[in-house]
């Protein structure tokens, strides 16, 4: 019954937030309320908040000023609190991924590095700050009211069972713009990787008995992927077709990281409890009320992390394998796509019958398109894999659906390596050029394919 309830707040949501966006666009407000940033989230995010404030003093009849009354009046243990969380989350997470980037999980880019100064760290403050407000607002959603809402008695079944809801609610509401694409298989690593986070967050906040705690172990996290962006360490391409290596959620990485420090909060559970609890989720049923770490806790925090480190380099094991054989086939595999092109299917259909998928980590330019004394065209241009590992890639131009140049890349570029902060290994070939022929102003369509059994496209006109 009360993930029916929960159900009905989620389909109450979309409705508020399509009426409102319906009147905005009825009085000519420039406002998208699915956007990942700005104005329109904030008011979307206001919405929810509303939405969410009706539905427990309406539905669940709970206090909303008495819960927070609660915090105000523990600041100090809610401040610690999140420190604990903050600080465990970000320095495992930090340590976990120096720990992937040796085992060869993750790229170095001396381009990114170079361009890391003083300046660039600033600019992250802000993104750090706003972290804090983004892991406050969905912790209060989807912990302190889902996983609160659905935690009925403290049984393992009925735990177990609020952990997995309220994180699958979570993993969801993270498409909220496109619910369908949750049906497509290039997102299915996202999905898993989210519910995992999802249970994490619920595990510190149920542990800890401190909401405060799972918002610092939240922003920690968000505060790790906010550094990733200076691009200086890139997380290799799985070559999975669930997988995105621009988004580190969606990889074998990051899911065992959430299970390393799942193992971690439930190690430091009794500490973490006597020292920084502020709300009493016990019934009588539970067991681990002793303040202090046991020698049984430590054992299990010992063997999690060593378990975690053994999955991670047999799954980079098993990567790196089927990375060889793509590498391996991928010249079978640009023939199979250019005889389905020349046989009259469409790019996307090419690309499925060669088992390639569109990725958005892929990078290219055209540096010029000269006509020559001959007739043809002479084309030079680049193309890199951001975190790739090497392999150059293949560059073909279609006139139709016909094949009018086939090149490689090959040879360095140090603007372009910066410009887009290609890893060193990425940065090794990235220019391609030669010969082609075609008619003045004909349509013609660049394909980037990668051995990583993805590829990009990009139209443009014979000089």
């Amino acid at each position: 019954m009360r993930i029916i309830a929960l159900l009905g707040l989620i389909a109450g949501i979309f409705l508020a937030s399509f009426v409102a966006q319906s009147i905005l666009n009825a009085v000519g407000v420039p406002l998208d309320l699915m956007a990942a940033s700005g104005a329109g989230q904030i008011v979307n995010y206001a919405i929810v908040l509303i939405c969410a404030y009706l539905f427990v003093t309406r539905v669940w009849r709970q206090s909303v000023t008495g819960y927070f009354q609660l915090y105000w009046q523990n600041g100090r243990k809610a401040l610690d609190g999140f420190l604990a969380g903050a600080g465990l989350a970000l320095a495992v997470g930090l340590l976990w991924y120096l720990f992937v980037f040796a085992a060869g999980g993750a790229h170095w880019s001396s381009a990114a590095w170079a361009q890391t100064d003083a300046r660039a760290l600033l600019k992250l403050l802000l993104p750090d700050l706003i972290a804090i407000v983004l892991a406050t607002t969905e912790e209060i959603l989807f912990r302190s009211l889902a996983f609160r809402y659905l935690l009925t008695s403290n049984t393992r079944w009925a735990v177990l069972r609020a952990i997995l809801v309220s994180a699958f609610i979570f993993a969801l509401a993270h498409r909220f713009d496109d619910p369908r694409s949750w049906f497509e298989l290039r997102f299915l690593g996202l999905l898993i990787g989210l519910t995992l986070l999802g249970c994490l967050l619920a595990l510190v906040y149920y542990l800890t008995n401190s909401l405060a705690c799972s918002i610092g172990a939240h922003t920690g996290l968000i505060w790790i992927a906010i550094a990733k962006k200076t691009q200086v360490i890139q997380v290799a391409s799985s070559g999975w077709e669930m997988s995105n290596s621009f988004d580190p959620r969606t990889g074998p990485a990051a899911w065992l990281l959430f299970v390393l420090l799942a193992v971690l909060f439930w190690s430091l559970r009794r500490w973490l409890r006597a020292s920084y609890a502020i709300e009493n989720f016990d019934d009588g049923t539970r067991r681990d009320a002793e303040p202090r770490v046991t020698g049984r806790d430590w054992q299990v925090a010992i063997l999690g992390t060593l378990a975690c480190i053994a999955g991670f380099i047999a799954m980079q094991n098993m990567i790196e394998r089927k990375l060889a054989h793509d590498a391996a086939t991928f010249p079978a595999t640009v023939n199979e796509f250019k005889l389905a092109l020349s046989r009259g299917a469409s790019l996307d259909a090419a690309a499925r019958a060669a088992r390639l998928q569109p990725a958005d980590y892929l990078r290219y330019g055209l540096d010029k398109l000269t006509r020559q004394a001959n007739g043809q065209v002479e084309i030079a241009g680049l193309a890199a894999d951001m975190p790739g590992d090497g392999h150059p890639l293949t560059i073909l131009v279609l006139a139709g659906n016909k094949t009018v140049f086939q090149g490689e890349t090959a040879g360095a570029r140090v603007d372009f390596a910066r410009g887009f902060m290609l890893t060193d290994a990425a940065a090794r070939h990235v220019m391609f050029g030669g010969p082609l022929s075609c008619a003045a102003g004909e349509a013609l369509l660049g394909v980037v394919l990668s051995p990583t059994m993805t590829y990009v496209s990009f139209p443009f006109r014979c000089p």
